[in-house]
């Protein structure tokens, strides 16, 4: 599910800047979301008859999902690296991984694997060192059904 999410928020009494991150992986309801802060944009300045509103939306990364379908091997490898770690597969949509999402983009299709964070980007994210070793059987499996 998409969401609008204010990260930043500053002003004064002649001046105000918002921060958003706008998130959602489908590209048609990502589009449509934009264009509901283009169309607050024109409201707020229709109300007050001038530019008083001026909205910029900058890309940032896009869904990898998009391009890693069309590879489902990558996929299979994955799984069965992670049971030959004698872990469970979960496959689960995430929002996150820009670094995977823009190498993905970029022509190196990459899917997210867990490292043993949990509560990402708030302040009791942490990482289970245990199971990021654990990662670490999981990448050697992969390397090595890679190579077969």
């Amino acid at each position: 599910e998409g969401f609008f999410h204010l990260i930043e928020f500053n002003g004064d009494v002649s001046n105000a800047k918002a921060l958003y991150l706008i998130r959602e992986h489908d590209a048609v309801k990502f589009l449509a979301m934009q264009q509901i802060m283009l169309k607050a944009q024109d409201a707020i300045n229709t109300k007050y008859g001038k530019k008083v509103c001026e909205v910029e939306i900058k890309g940032q990364y896009r869904n990898m999902g998009e391009v890693v379908s069309q590879y489902p091997e990558l996929l299979e490898i994955a799984n069965n690296a992670i049971k030959e770690a004698n872990l469970v597969p979960e496959i689960s949509p995430i929002r996150g991984g820009t670094d995977g999402a823009n190498l993905t983009m970029n022509g190196l299709p990459c899917p997210n694997l867990g490292t043993g964070g949990y509560n990402f980007h708030g302040r009791y994210e942490y990482l289970s060192l245990n199971e990021l070793e654990k990662m670490i059987d999981v990448l050697k499996e992969i390397v090595r059904l890679s190579c077969n």
